[in-house]
């Protein structure tokens, strides 16, 4: 389950990001304004992850998950409504503090779900599932801009991703960590 459900959601997040640029310029945006929407994204991201790591301590792990791989899902929604420019960096700035998360979370729930002890090994079994998962969002985007001519399936797609994604996180069985003194 984490492994297919973070999985989807880099898969997801890596084929946005790289292809948000050439989204963006086939909009009429021009090239270095729609540059500037992968480093919205980013720096939303960076410091979500502070927000996301604190989170995940304070509340039930799921429900993390569910408000980054939500918070993608909605940043995508927003990106795919607005054709400017302010419309895009909003759906930039609210894609990145989700996909921020990410990284905090997989490893906070790997470790709840199977232990310290074992942490080392899940996270190396999950790695082979995740690699070839997370390959295919990004040329599976390309394929479908040059096979219809525009990123509108693309996005659809994706955000089915998501959704499957998050329905994933329910059947997540978790060990709460006890709290700190």
């Amino acid at each position: 389950v984490i492994a297919f459900s973070f999985a989807m959601s880099f898969s997801s997040l890596s084929a946005i990001l790289t292809h948000l640029v050439s989204h963006a310029t086939d909009i009429g945006i021009p090239l270095a304004r729609a540059a500037s929407l992968v480093a919205f994204a980013a720096g939303a991201g960076g410091l979500s992850r502070l927000v996301f790591g604190w989170l995940v301590d304070r509340v039930d792990p799921r429900l993390a998950v569910w408000i980054s791989f939500g918070t993608q899902l909605a940043g995508l929604l927003v990106i795919m409504q607005n054709p400017g420019y302010s419309g895009l960096v909003a759906g930039a700035l609210i894609f990145g503090f989700g996909v921020g998360g990410v990284i905090p979370l997989h490893g906070a729930v790997t470790g709840l779900a199977f232990g310290r002890l074992s942490f080392g090994s899940a996270m190396g079994l999950m790695r082979p599932v995740q690699f070839t998962v997370g390959l295919i969002g990004v040329p599976l985007a390309g394929w479908i801009y040059d096979t219809t001519g525009g990123y509108d399936l693309a996005w659809k797609f994706f955000c089915g991703v998501y959704v499957t994604a998050i329905l994933l996180i329910v059947a997540l069985r978790l060990h709460r960590a006890p709290r700190p003194a």
